[in-house]
């Protein structure tokens, strides 16, 4: 199964929250940022979040705001609770997140990272040549960081801090348990924490 060669390239909840209090050398930059966290808090495809205005933000009551729409993709209703940085995000473009495509947008958020000069620690990635062993290329993580990227940084935390699949399946709009599996095969927490039975 080629999945488990994937490389899973993701940021973790720590990383998130610098990147949201960061004050950026460049403020033009600003937006692609708070996109970018809004992404990782909501796990959406990028289609999805673009699409979307004030109409798919239900406000519950004590404050609870939750993002409502169907997926381009699966066409499955799907329903995310925001946290405060989301609403704050959501807040501050007035519920309408425009100005990218999914090119410029990932263009834009390497830059971003580049100028910071964030993620700069090497993952390997396999490149994948026809009929031989897949080859280890090493590069700075921040060279792989996409729109996709966020997605995959909220189901790989809903994984991990113990969110059952089904219910991660339902806020991502995923149609199949087996679209999760990689996730569920390298962050839940028994896979996290398995090594430690061997510490002495």
């Amino acid at each position: 199964n080629n999945s488990r060669n994937r490389t899973i390239i993701r940021l973790n909840k720590d990383e998130i929250k610098e990147l949201y209090g960061r004050e950026l050398k460049n403020p033009s930059y600003n937006r692609v940022r708070d996109y970018f966290v809004f992404l990782c808090l909501t796990g959406l495809r990028f289609g999805d979040f673009i699409s979307i205005n004030k109409d798919n933000f239900v406000m519950g009551k004590d404050e609870l705001v939750t993002l409502s729409l169907f997926t381009q993709k699966t066409n499955i209703r799907v329903e995310i609770m925001l946290t405060k940085q989301a609403k704050e995000i959501a807040e501050r473009y007035d519920y309408k997140f425009d100005g990218y495509t999914n090119q410029a947008f990932n263009r834009a958020i390497k830059e971003l990272l580049k100028d910071e000069e964030l993620y700069e620690d090497e993952i390997v990635t396999y490149r994948e040549v026809l009929n031989q062993k897949p080859q280890p290329i090493k590069m700075p993580r921040r060279e792989k960081i996409t729109a996709h990227t966020a997605r995959r940084t909220f189901i790989s935390t809903m994984i991990e801090n113990g969110v059952q699949p089904i219910h991660v399946m339902h806020m991502v709009g995923h149609t199949k348990m087996s679209t999760l599996q990689i996730y569920i095969d390298r962050f839940s927490p028994k896979a996290e924490n398995a090594i430690s039975v061997l510490e002495f």
